[in-house]
């Protein structure tokens, strides 16, 4: 009886790692090799808007991954500008928006990771890369780390509150080219 037991207990213990290793991998959306303008992402289903105008989260409340994706405004308008949240990692490409790990209510303890990565150049300085970014609450514990990217045309933050506190945010850049202004 003993052995049936441990057997039953390891196949218990082997099913529930596996389905929380596969509702974990479930919980990502990846975007592989594609152009996502002001206008795309508007209509695009997987993304949908939230409280402040221009800004986008996954439609099923998903962490974004990135992969050679290109983000750009349709033009040079400041109303015009995208901004994505939920962000956990942006593999190459080029962006041309706001990158948030997490927004408001999600802004403390998030991992925000790029890796061989462009940032666009625009007029209106609409390209920031936040690890948690809060409108009157906190930032805090967040961790922005970029590797093999020229990040000049941005401004970086590990965290950044308008209200009340950001404290322990991190920002690591390994082999990086970054000689903008805007970084903390």
């Amino acid at each position: 009886m003993k052995r049936v037991s441990k057997n039953l207990t390891k196949a218990v213990t082997l099913s529930m790692l596996l389905s929380f290793g596969i509702s974990n991998y479930a919980l990502a959306l990846k975007i592989n090799n594609e152009t996502i303008t002001t206008d795309s992402i508007k209509i695009d289903d997987r993304f949908k808007a939230s409280e402040l105008e221009g800004l986008y989260l996954s439609a099923n409340g998903e962490k974004i991954t990135l992969n050679n994706v290109k983000i750009e405004m349709n033009g040079n308008k400041p109303n015009d500008a995208i901004g994505l949240s939920g962000v956990a990692s942006v593999n190459g490409g080029e962006i041309g928006c706001y990158i948030y790990g997490g927004f408001n209510d999600a802004a403390n303890n998030n991992t925000l990771t790029l890796n061989d990565t462009l940032t666009l150049n625009d007029t209106t300085n609409n390209v920031r890369i936040v690890g948690g970014y809060s409108q009157e609450g906190e930032a805090n514990i967040n961790t922005v780390i970029i590797t093999k990217s020229n990040v000049s045309a941005a401004a970086i933050y590990g965290g950044y509150t308008e209200g009340k506190s950001a404290n322990g945010n991190v920002l690591e850049l390994h082999n990086c080219i970054a000689n903008g202004t805007g970084r903390s």
